[in-house]
């Protein structure tokens, strides 16, 4: 199964391998697939890695953030709103 989750890994990558794709990936997808290479940590892809991670960072993301997404979209966002919506009662 490992196997079978590190070729999927590495078929994305290889998709998605430059600086213009990964900065058209939604919010929550970008985290995802930064939570899932965190996770299964293929050694192989650290400059791939390295993109998701500079566009984690430009987007301000927390670790936190990142690895709520292994939650599921809905239940990402449902936690940025809230986020949003904490930051707005503190002004």
């Amino acid at each position: 199964r490992l196997g079978v989750q590190h070729d999927l890994l590495l078929a994305v990558a290889e998709h998605l391998g430059s600086k213009s794709k990964v900065s058209r990936l939604p919010d929550w997808g970008l985290c995802a697939l930064a939570w899932s290479f965190q996770v299964l940590e293929p050694e192989e892809l650290t400059d791939f890695e390295e993109l998701l991670l500079t566009e984690i960072n430009k987007r301000g993301f927390t670790d936190e953030k990142v690895e709520r997404s292994q939650l599921g979209s809905w239940e990402w966002h449902q936690s940025e709103e809230s986020e949003e919506s904490e930051e707005s009662e503190e002004s």
